[in-house]
């Protein structure tokens, strides 16, 4: 915007020395390769351009608008990058869960026989049954973590999916306030359909 208010400073300052029409044309030159799209022309014997100063705001402006969203596009991949890595984790994560689930059954129930048989058995059940105890132990912290795990790439997800809907909304060109009301519309209509009074 800079460069076109001292475009016309110039073509109006100097548009009619020699000088003049080389800082013109470098000043054209440099706005076509900022904006490919603007195929801006200065006619030296007129001293004038091809486009008026709002057409070159419009063509700028536009550019900004297309690169904000390719902007937007790329986030909303990398978002949904995340989303399939978080994905294998949680898979992941279910799995070693139902091995820990598994594993504790197996190791209740063989506690449970040996505590039936504690009379029969007197001798050795007690250190059996400590062992058990301290297996039960390590699976319980195992599963406390994968669950802290599992808890935070679901909340990571649930971040991400609405990240994709900001992306999505700016590479739709919305501004910022217009997207600031769609959320919170969202978040009203969530609560209605979860029987909360907004």
């Amino acid at each position: 915007n800079a460069l076109v208010g001292s475009l016309q400073k110039l073509i109006v300052e100097e548009g009619n020395t020699e000088a003049g029409h080389q800082k013109i044309k470098a000043i054209v030159d440099q706005l076509n390769q900022l904006v490919p799209s603007l195929n801006l022309a200065y006619d030296e014997q007129a001293n004038s351009l091809n486009k008026t100063n709002a057409e070159i705001y419009n063509n700028i402006d536009a550019m900004k608008q297309q690169a904000e969203a390719a902007a937007a596009q790329q986030a909303i991949t990398e978002e949904y990058k995340k989303q399939a890595e978080a994905q294998a984790q949680l898979f992941q994560i279910e799995g070693q869960l139902q091995e820990i689930s598994a594993r504790r059954n197996e190791i209740e129930t063989e506690r449970a026989a040996i505590m039936k048989n504690l009379g029969e058995y007197a001798g050795g059940s007690s250190v059996e049954i400590g062992k058990l105890n301290k297996d039960l132990a390590v699976l319980d912290e195992q599963e406390k973590g994968l669950i802290e795990s599992r808890n935070n790439l679901s909340a990571a997800l649930v971040t991400s999916g609405q990240n994709v809907d900001i992306y999505t909304m700016k590479a739709q060109g919305m501004s910022d306030t217009e997207i600031r009301v769609a959320q919170n519309q969202a978040a009203i209509n969530q609560m209605i359909a979860a029987g909360v009074e907004p």
